[in-house]
């Protein structure tokens, strides 16, 4: 940012010219290096601000800051009292970078006085896990590019004007000028049989380790930044063994382990009441995201995904179809059995769809479904189709939170559609719905996923590890 001639403040595109991504992957466990190299080409200190997409569920381990020839590492404080500290070196004209996380699923980098003709890198540490499809293949996405957020009002809280800002910002992109590179390095528990990109397939480059085969490497490399999330698929020769890895800490006095279940029908057995309750009728509430920003192909994923939905519905269910956007629309007046008749007009409904009720508000026709009672003695579920921007994900988080403290038998599932999909939104809105989430981007097949939300939520939930014993230790933590 530089000075205009009127005084003002004269915006410079962010001058980052490359991405480099280093991934580290131990079976469900993923280490992130993101390393950012930004480049001043003027003849005047600029002081950079740049947002960029995050996975909402990884947690930041590290920064280190190279900055005209200093080395600075990164520091966790309050958020207000960085803030502080970074002005009061920025007016000292001193090198400076603050991290912090504007939303969920955006974080923001400010470089104070980067000097005329300099490179400054900024190398941030992740930690985060990979998602398992369901048939033991694990699943890695690194979002890559930020939709902007539908402003809810002229008067929105601090909160929710902090993230439409932060995406906003970040929905600008890094310029035309950044380049990326990742590789990924890959330590499994059992032979590797496969690495696949269905995002990147045609520039994603893998290879096996031929001394060990539970071992392989992958490498993306293009001139331009992503214009979609990057998805990795591993496939491995025993996906569903039970296994766990255990992590001395460098200091000594402590350890981390990760165990890996997939629990089998007789693992399970004899974990609920009775048959009842895992048989209880159900009543189906799809909810499809109809805004403006669905348009083209994701408002047609959308359409396939419901069709399959509702052409896999067993008998015996109540549903319904809500569209919304600004507003929202429901295809029948209450909840109706599924049936010949009640099938023929979702599914001629599903063919017509349109990406055609503008804006993204999800928290009134949410509230609007949760306010009513279910169809009596089922078990409601709500399917959500969408990309997920919206700019008050807190609020929608909240809600489904406390109807699910007053209503435990509910459940939410949701599929995240395209490129640009708030990860915040929809896996925050699966888990305080007691539901799972799923992602569709790019060359990924719609069947699997929808048969594998179907089931899940025509089952009981899942059971939760709720203690650990491990003998002679204590257990400290579970995630």
């Amino acid at each position: 940012r530089r000075a205009g001639a009127d005084g003002g403040a004269e915006e410079e595109v962010a001058p980052l010219r490359h991405v480099q991504l280093e991934l580290t992957v131990v079976d469900a466990s993923a280490q992130v290096a993101l390393t950012q190299t930004f480049h001043n080409a003027l003849d005047i200190p600029l002081e950079v601000t740049y947002a960029f997409p995050v996975p909402a569920s990884a947690t930041v381990s590290g920064l280190d800051v190279g900055l005209a020839g200093c080395r600075l590492q990164g520091l966790v404080l309050p958020k207000a009292e960085a803030r502080q500290r970074f002005d009061e070196a920025a007016a000292r004209q001193e090198s400076a970078c603050l991290l912090e996380q504007r939303c969920g699923d955006v974080m923001q980098v400010k470089l104070g006085r980067l000097p005329a003709g300099a490179d400054a890198t900024v190398s941030l540490q992740l930690a985060m896990e990979l998602e398992s499809k369901g048939d033991g293949t694990l699943r890695l996405a690194i979002p890559a590019v930020v939709g902007e957020r539908y402003p809810l009002s002229p008067c929105p809280s601090a909160e929710e004007s902090e993230e439409q800002e932060s995406a906003a910002l970040a929905a600008t992109g890094p310029g035309k000028r950044a380049t990326f590179e990742m590789t990924a390095r890959f330590r499994m528990p059992s032979p590797v049989l496969g690495l696949s990109s269905p995002s990147h397939y045609t520039q994603f480059a893998s290879s096996p380790m031929f001394d060990d085969p539970c071992q392989a490497t992958a490498r993306l490399r293009l001139n331009a930044m992503p214009g979609s999330e990057i998805v990795l698929d591993a496939r491995l020769a025993e996906p569903l063994a039970s296994r766990c890895w255990i992590e001395p800490c460098l200091e000594g006095g402590g350890a981390a382990a990760l165990l890996s279940l997939y629990p089998s029908g007789g693992l399970t057995e004899g974990l609920f009441k009775d048959d009842e309750a895992a048989a209880a009728p159900k009543e189906f509430l799809f909810l499809v995201d109809r805004s403006g920003s669905m348009g083209g192909a994701r408002i047609r994923s959308a359409a396939e995904a419901l069709q399959l939905f509702l052409r896999s519905l067993p008998e015996g269910t109540h549903f319904n179809v809500v569209g919304f956007g600004s507003t929202f629309q429901l295809l029948f007046p209450a909840s109706r059995p599924y049936d010949a008749a009640s099938l023929a007009a979702a599914s001629a409904h599903a063919r017509q769809l349109q990406a055609d009720l503008g804006g993204t508000e999800l928290l009134p026709p949410l509230e609007h479904l949760l306010s009513k009672a279910p169809v009596l003695g089922a078990e409601r579920r709500i399917i959500l189709l969408t990309d997920g921007e919206v700019s008050n994900t807190a609020r929608v988080l909240d809600l489904a939170r406390r109807h699910m403290q007053a209503s435990p038998s509910d459940a939410i599932f949701t599929v995240g559609i395209g490129g640009s999909v708030s990860h915040s939104l929809v896996e925050g809105l699966a888990a305080a719905g007691r539901g799972t989430a799923e992602f569709a981007t790019g060359g990924d097949r719609l069947e699997p996923k929808v048969i594998r939300q179907l089931r899940r939520a025509l089952e009981p939930p899942a059971p939760v590890v709720v203690a650990v014993e491990w003998p002679g230790a204590a257990v400290e933590h579970i995630h």
